[in-house]
């Protein structure tokens, strides 16, 4: 009996418990399902704070940055005059070179060889011009006692001079297969020279013109890079130039002192810079930048590259516009231009003066009100 009662009390009591449960349940999913409320559209809410930047035009000087390596004032290719097998290389990338040191050697033989025919040939001629001569002054005699005529002494006369010519024709073949053998030698052509390359090698057959190797003469070095076409009106013999090392954080400073007149290979103009004072670290062969500052003819708006952005539709900025005592975000498509160390160009879309917003982009959107972040001038 007390059993049946003990449960009689409690049905209303679990009941009572199922539905606070419930109730607490549904009000959990109305707070849950409510958006999120932008806090412009709350009266009296703070507004969002923005950094913005005035978009301003700034004069069209750009700078480019070029890809340069470093070479000496007196940098040489090495040739042979002549063609020919190399038979030794006895210099080594970096080794420094005084006057006349030797750098490479072709095989002398076939050298020595026509050497000895020419000489050959040159006693034959010498023997036939004395031959001819000695003929000559006999016809002389004969027709002084009127033994000959004139005409065998006219023709004794040519055949001497002919014997002469032919003489003088093979010294001068003697005299070339001496050059010859002495340009199967390759020397250094002055003091104070490192060798940079070597790109051939032993028992290489080469022609002549074909370089044998590299040489830096000298101390002074300079930056040689590539000007495209566009550009290389731009550029004048004297002009500074600001550089640095890829290597590492070394600076350079030169002057332009060398411009080609043709175009190499279609990529660009070879443009020479001279490197004042450069420091100790800087080798012949490292990789660098030439930094050239050009000057445009017009000015350029300018904004800062994060503060472009980009969809499936276009490239906007967001442009923050004065309302009474606060901002609207306004959305402006934009068509840009190149970009530079002080920002990207604006093409269209956007004018001097305007507050451009750049930070807290991805939080905008079109018609929000905001103010401006504190510091920044208005």
């Amino acid at each position: 009996m007390n059993n049946n009662a003990t449960r009689s009390r409690g049905l209303p009591a679990c009941g009572c418990c199922r539905l606070r449960s419930l109730l607490l349940f549904c009000s959990f999913l109305l707070v849950a399902c409510q958006p999120e409320v932008d806090p412009a559209a709350v009266p009296g809410a703070p507004l969002r704070s923005v950094k913005v930047l005035e978009a301003s035009a700034g004069d069209a000087a750009v700078q480019r940055v070029l890809a340069a390596t470093v070479i000496s004032a007196d940098s040489q290719d090495l040739s042979f005059r002549i063609g020919g097998a190399i038979t030794s290389l006895p210099v080594n990338v970096g080794d420094r070179l005084a006057a006349d040191a030797l750098v490479a050697t072709l095989d002398q033989q076939p050298f020595e060889l026509s050497e000895k025919e020419a000489r050959a040939s040159l006693a034959q001629a010498e023997a036939n011009y004395r031959n001819a001569e000695s003929q000559y002054q006999r016809m002389r005699e004969l027709y002084a006692s009127e033994a000959a005529s004139l005409s065998e002494l006219e023709n004794a006369k040519a055949s001497a001079s002919s014997a002469r010519a032919s003489q003088a024709l093979a010294r001068e073949g003697v005299n070339s297969a001496q050059l010859n053998l002495g340009y199967s030698q390759l020397k250094s052509p002055a003091s104070r020279c490192q060798v940079v390359s070597i790109p051939v090698a032993v028992n290489q057959n080469v022609s002549a013109g074909q370089t044998i190797a590299s040489i830096a003469c000298g101390e002074q070095l300079r930056l040689r890079t590539v000007v495209p076409e566009s550009l290389i009106n731009q550029i004048a013999v004297g002009m500074p130039v600001s550089g640095a090392l890829q290597s590492g954080n070394i600076t350079l400073a030169g002057k332009v002192v060398e411009v080609a007149v043709s175009n190499e290979n279609s990529t660009g103009y070879v443009v020479e810079i001279e490197l004042q004072s450069p420091p100790a670290e800087v080798r012949v062969g490292m990789a660098a930048q030439a930094v050239l500052s050009l000057a445009g003819g017009e000015e350029r708006l300018l904004v800062p590259l994060i503060a472009v952005m980009s969809d499936s539709d276009d490239k906007f900025v967001w442009i923050a516009e004065p309302e009474q005592n606060h901002y609207r975000i306004v959305r402006q498509a934009v068509q840009i231009g190149e970009l530079d160390n002080d920002g990207i160009e604006i093409l269209q879309g956007i004018e001097p003066g305007q507050q451009v917003v750049v930070a807290g982009m991805s939080r905008l959107s079109e018609g929000m009100n905001v103010t401006l972040y504190s510091g920044v001038r208005q």
